[in-house]
C-alpha cells in the first residue's frame, strides 16, 4: 500500500514539474542561424541561469575559430520559452573574443527543466576519435599528442589556461611525425622503466626529434637499464626515479613535470658526454622559465 502510494505521490510531483509535450511542440523552433558578435553577446546578456563559464574552454573554441578549425556539427545553443540562455555559453563567448561570426544551430522556446538534463552525458574524448579511426594504442597517443600541443606551443610545465581543443590535437597529429612509434615505445617499455606509457612515449618523441639514433639507445637503457656504467646519465635517473617511489611509499605517483625535466636533465648530461652522481632540479621548482630544454 505505501509503496503504491509513494509511486503516485513521485509520479504527480514530477509531471507538475514539466511543461506538456504538446506544448513543447507548438513552442520549440529551429534553425540555422549565423550568429554575429552583436547576437552572441545579447544572447550571453541573457546568461543567468548557467554553470560557471571555463575560461579556458572559450579561449580554445576561439583559438579554433581564429584558426578556422571550427566545425558546424549539430550541436546547439539551446535558449528557453522566457529567452534565457541554457546552453551554449562556451561557443557563444568565443564569437563575442574573436569577432568572428560562426553558423550555429539556434533552438528556442524550450521548457526551463530542459536545463537539468543538458550536457550530463559522457563527454567524448580525443582518444575516443582515434578509436573509431582504429589508431593503434589510441589513448597513449591522445595523451602524447596533447603533450606536443603544448610544448610546441610554449608550455613545458604546468599549462594554465591553455586547454589544447581536439581540432588543435587533430591538426598535431596530422602534422608531427613520429607519434605513433613514441606510443608504440611508451606502451612496450613502461613495465621496464616505471613511467606511465603516455608519458615515457612522450620523451622518445622529444629527444628522437632531436638525434633518433642516440635517443633510441639512451631511451632503451632508461627502460632496461642494460650495461650500464656507474656514473651513466640513464643509470642515474633511474636510481633517483627509484628513491622518489619509495618515498611516496603508495601515496599517490610521481609528477609527470618532475620525470620529464630529470629525464631531459640526464638526456643532456648524456649528450655532452658526462659522468655524474645525481640530478637536481632548479631551485624553487619547476616553472615555464626553469624548466630543462633537450639539447
Amino acid at each position: 500500500m505505501s509503496t503504491t502510494t509513494n509511486s503516485v505521490t513521485t509520479d504527480a510531483r514530477i509531471s507538475a514539474t514539466r511543461t506538456p509535450l504538446a506544448t513543447i511542440k507548438q513552442q520549440v523552433k529551429v534553425e540555422w542561424v549565423e550568429i554575429a558578435p552583436a547576437m552572441a553577446t545579447a544572447l550571453l546578456d541573457a546568461n543567468s541561469h548557467n554553470r560557471r563559464l571555463r575560461e579556458a574552454v572559450a579561449d580554445g573554441y576561439a583559438r579554433d575559430m581564429t584558426a578556422d578549425r571550427w566545425d558546424v556539427n549539430g550541436e546547439t545553443i539551446k535558449i528557453c520559452a522566457d529567452g534565457r540562455l541554457i546552453d551554449g555559453q562556451h561557443r557563444l563567448e568565443a564569437i563575442e573574443i574573436t569577432g568572428i561570426a560562426a553558423v550555429c544551430l539556434l533552438v528556442t522556446g524550450l521548457p526551463i527543466e530542459a536545463q537539468k538534463t543538458t550536457d550530463i552525458g559522457a563527454r567524448r574524448s580525443y582518444a575516443d576519435t582515434l578509436r573509431w579511426e582504429d589508431v593503434k594504442n589510441g589513448d597513449a597517443v591522445s595523451a602524447i599528442v596533447r603533450r606536443i600541443t603544448l610544448w610546441n606551443a610554449g608550455y613545458r610545465a604546468k599549462n594554465g589556461r591553455y586547454k589544447p581543443t581536439e581540432p588543435e590535437m587533430s591538426a598535431t597529429f596530422a602534422a608531427v611525425p613520429g607519434i605513433i612509434e613514441a606510443a608504440d615505445f611508451g606502451v612496450t617499455h613502461a613495465t621496464g622503466a616505471g613511467i606511465p606509457p603516455a608519458q615515457l612515449g612522450f620523451a622518445y618523441w622529444l629527444l628522437a626529434r632531436i638525434d633518433a639514433a642516440p635517443a633510441n639507445w639512451f631511451m632503451q637503457r632508461i627502460a632496461d637499464g642494460a650495461g650500464l656504467q656507474l656514473g651513466h646519465p640513464a643509470l642515474v635517473f633511474r636510481d633517483r626515479l627509484r628513491r622518489e617511489r619509495e618515498a611516496l611509499r603508495g601515496r599517490g605517483s610521481l609528477s609527470a613535470d618532475l620525470i620529464l625535466a630529470l629525464l631531459i636533465k640526464a638526456w643532456n648530461c648524456y649528450r655532452a658526454g658526462d659522468t655524474i652522481t645525481k640530478l637536481q632540479l632548479p631551485t624553487g621548482g619547476l616553472t615555464a622559465e626553469t624548466f630543462p630544454i633537450p639539447k
